[in-house]
């Protein structure tokens, strides 16, 4: 039971953290606009964006066209550099590739 629970507030937390590191970025993107960003796995940025109103949506969107924002890989997860296995590389890149299409019209580069 007590696993069960540490998990679940594990699971809150970083919820939390990225939220707050995510709305900080568009943010702070949007004040400057000689900065830029990237991010790497799509499963996070996918958990923040569903939370996300559709002027934030817009935004972030403006962002990515405009190349602030860049989303490297588009992989659902960062690959694992030592245990790798063929089959899992190629399912999460294109779980994270089809999720980048559907949602924000993206392709990385």
């Amino acid at each position: 039971m007590q696993t069960e629970a540490y998990i679940t507030i594990k699971n809150l937390i970083t919820r939390f953290m990225i939220a707050v590191f995510q709305d900080n970025m568009v943010v702070k993107l949007e004040e400057h606009p000689e900065m830029k960003f990237i991010w790497a796995e799509v499963s996070y940025f996918a958990m923040w964006w569903g939370s996300q109103t559709l002027e934030q949506q817009l935004v972030v969107k403006k962002l990515l066209k405009n190349g602030q924002l860049e989303i490297v890989t588009g992989g659902w997860v960062m690959t694992d550099e030592a245990n790798a296995y063929y089959y899992s590389i190629l399912e999460q890149l294109i779980l994270g590739h089809e999720w980048l299409k559907l949602n924000l019209d993206y392709k990385p580069k």
